[in-house]
């Protein structure tokens, strides 16, 4: 578990690392982003390496979309972000058999 404290924009929480990531663009919400925790700005080390806590992937963000469609949020900005986002993590790994 990792306690994660509050922000502008969020309330202290503790999570499991499986629900953590090291970077993620600002407005993933299927993970929390740990490079963004300025109290965690030197701890690259321990997040990256000793609990492997990798970056996020493109199931991160079919998660987002997933849930965007489960609660009908209509955000048209964060849907064309996160489809951007997709497009470009399967430019640089073109195994496009793994989304289907």
């Amino acid at each position: 578990m990792i306690y994660i404290p509050s922000s502008a924009v969020q309330d202290a929480e503790w999570v499991s690392s499986e629900a953590c990531v090291w970077t993620a663009p600002e407005w993933l919400k299927a993970k929390r982003r740990l490079h963004g925790v300025s109290k965690f700005a030197d701890c690259e080390h321990l997040f990256r390496v000793i609990l492997k806590i990798g970056d996020a992937k493109w199931s991160d963000y079919l998660e987002d979309l997933k849930t965007l469609k489960e609660q009908n949020h209509g955000n048209p900005e964060r849907v064309v972000d996160i489809y951007r986002r997709l497009w470009r993590e399967f430019e640089r790994d073109s195994s496009w058999e793994s989304i289907r």
